[in-house]
């Protein structure tokens, strides 16, 4: 058919109308035999849905839908097979291909060694020996590789001119496949607009992980649906799996899934940025894989105890899901139990929270860094106490009848925590200094070992000489009186002077308390029960640790400050029953011992500055 003058114009008007398609053809060939039929051929055709706008993709589908229609004219598209389910989408396309299409597999490396050759002969271009045989070894025959093999003989024609000899010298001087993935990945990257290149690490943690055995990366397959709520993840895909780059490959057509894979692990060594990030997080990346195959692991044995990680393994986990912003699966989140602060916080507060989690839940705040006010230390290394406020009145004590009379005071929301005695302990002039043990009858040479090691859980194994000098360190650093409160300040503070109250809620309920019944054989971090809560606010009044107060066992008016006397111990444990832990009960030990089931808390009168509660 020889060529004729169209005035493009003109057809471009009546292409805009789809009736006008068949006077189109019958001009096109109105001096041609009546059996010529005019060939449309399309070809990367899955630039449809890569390139094309949205708003476009229709009306062109319906545009084809008429041309198949259309006498005298036959229409060719080559589609890339994994975007064969697109077309489906458009009813015209679905009709177009099912009227018949032909499946290419991929070639063979005879036909790809063809490929190499043939093309260079006819241009009169030759090869050093065995130069072709490196090109396609080093292009392999991975999906995305003839389009890195065309790309490479590109550069290498390129690098050769003006002669005619393609070279292993030319070759080796843009570092063959190597630096061509290199110089590719780049023109791609750098061809994107700020949000899509901000969308690089989000897009590569799906697609990277590492071999624990080989200590080398490797690619992992993510499915597109990881990506689709990020419209620049979107725009970067679609660029590096575009024909012109193919480095991304996208679809696995045997297996039906709309897929996301690296197209040559080479990517990841030789891209620069790519393999910098990489090395940057590599041992994030093995860490996860080491968590997927031990939530798999702890899964397939009935999740039992024995296969969970570590306490500091899990706190190794965490920081890694942060670095990588890896999200885990729910098994992972299972397996990994209690991480995030916030929801930490939310389960503390529900009341249907079981023992065992809030146990857990507090070691790991102390992990993480409980980030709750008055457990803690001031940015000056000084205990954090939070205040709560107790009104004045009367109580009367259950053994012997006797009433007190109580002024309004603070009492600290929290017992001493392990973190805050720490302080007292690691001052210079603190636990060592004689003069926070004058006028006592004795004086420990060493302080007790601390059972439960974790910062925001309560100092325990501490005499009631201990907690005297401790608030003796502390009164001067803070600027006025801190001391233990006598049992009827204490009592005033757990029952807001409700004779009626056996406990500081209320009646007794085991959710509220960590108490013999808990079942837990250990102290809880501080704080862990706000159902619980006294009228002033105060927790843990009841179970967890007994309290020390100021006054003698035998003689509660008798409360001088060195005496040797058994002295007043409130609250119970977690090491008793809850008839230990109500607050009418009185129970008393040797001022001078320790005891693996004892803390203390502090009040004061008024607190000059700081934070309280009114």
């Amino acid at each position: 058919m020889q060529a004729q003058a169209l005035n493009t114009n003109q057809i471009h008007d009546e292409l805009r109308n789809t009736a006008n398609i068949s006077p189109w053809v019958q001009k096109i060939l109105a001096k041609q035999p009546a059996n010529t039929e005019l060939l449309i051929y399309i070809d990367q055709f899955d630039e449809l849905f890569t390139v094309v706008a949205q708003e476009h993709r229709k009306p062109f589908s319906i545009l084809l839908g008429k041309i198949a229609e259309t006498e005298r004219l036959r229409t060719v598209l080559t589609l890339r097979a994994d975007f064969y389910h697109h077309c489906l989408d458009y009813p015209p396309l679905d009709a177009l291909i099912n009227a018949g299409h032909y499946s290419l597999k991929a070639p063979d490396l005879p036909a790809v060694m063809e490929m190499i050759t043939g093309p260079a002969a006819v241009a009169g271009l030759s090869f050093d020996d065995g130069l072709p045989g490196q090109i396609l070894r080093d292009t392999g025959c991975e999906p995305g590789s003839l389009a890195l093999m065309a790309f490479v003989l590109s550069e290498l024609y390129n690098a050769c001119q003006p002669s005619r000899n393609l070279s292993f010298a030319a070759y080796d001087a843009f570092k063959g496949v190597k630096g061509a993935i290199a110089k590719r990945a780049d023109t791609a990257y750098n061809g994107l607009d700020s949000d899509a290149q901000n969308a690089f690490s989000g897009i590569f943690k799906e697609l990277v992980e590492v071999d624990p055995e080989r200590g080398i990366p490797t690619r992992k397959r993510a499915t597109k649906a990881c990506f689709t709520s990020s419209p620049a993840a979107v725009r970067f895909i679609e660029k590096f799996a575009s024909n012109e780059v193919r480095l991304l490959v996208c679809g696995d057509p045997d297996k039906k899934e709309d897929a996301v894979e690296v197209a040559h692990e080479a990517l990841l060594t030789h891209w620069p940025r790519l393999h910098d990030w990489i090395t940057e997080r590599f041992d994030d990346f093995r860490l996860r894989r080491q968590l997927q195959h031990a939530a798999l692991d702890w899964g397939a044995h009935d999740q039992a105890d024995a296969y969970l990680l570590s306490q500091e393994r899990v706190m190794e986990a965490r920081g890694m899901l942060r670095r990588i912003d890896y999200e885990p699966t729910d098994l992972e989140q299972l397996f990994l139990g209690p991480i995030d602060p916030e929801r930490m916080l939310e389960e503390i507060n529900d009341p249907g929270t079981p023992h065992e989690r809030r146990a857990l839940i507090g070691v790991r705040l102390a992990l993480i860094g409980d980030p709750r006010p008055g457990i803690g230390l001031r940015e000056d290394g000084l205990p954090d106490i939070v205040w709560c406020k107790v009104a004045g009145g009367k109580i009367t004590l259950a053994e012997g009848a006797e009433t007190f009379a109580v002024d309004p005071f603070y009492i600290a929301k929290y017992l001493v925590t392990w973190v805050q005695y720490r302080a007292f302990l690691e001052d210079p002039d603190g636990y060592p200094s004689p003069g926070w043990w004058t006028g006592l009858f004795a004086r420990h040479p060493e302080p007790g070992q601390q059972f439960q090691k974790y910062a925001n859980h309560p100092v325990d194994n501490v005499s009631w000489l201990d907690a005297m000098a401790f608030c003796r360190w502390l009164s001067p650093r803070l600027g006025y009186e801190i001391r233990l409160p006598t049992e009827w300040e204490w009592q005033q503070a757990a029952t807001g002077g409700d004779p009626s109250k056996e406990y500081p809620w209320g009646p007794w309920n085991s959710a509220f308390a960590n108490t013999y019944e808990s079942d837990l054989n250990g102290s809880t971090a501080v704080g862990l029960y706000p159902q619980g809560a006294a009228p002033c606010d105060a927790l843990d009044m009841s179970g967890n640790l007994w309290e020390w107060c100021l006054n003698e066992h035998e003689r509660p008016k008798q409360s001088d400050r060195g005496g040797d006397a058994a002295r007043v111990m409130r609250g119970g444990s977690w090491s008793l029953n809850r008839s230990r832990a109500c607050a009418p009960y009185r129970n008393g030990r040797n001022s001078d011992l320790r005891y693996f089931d004892v803390g203390f808390r502090v009040v004061c009168s008024s607190p000059v500055f700081g934070n309280a509660d009114h």
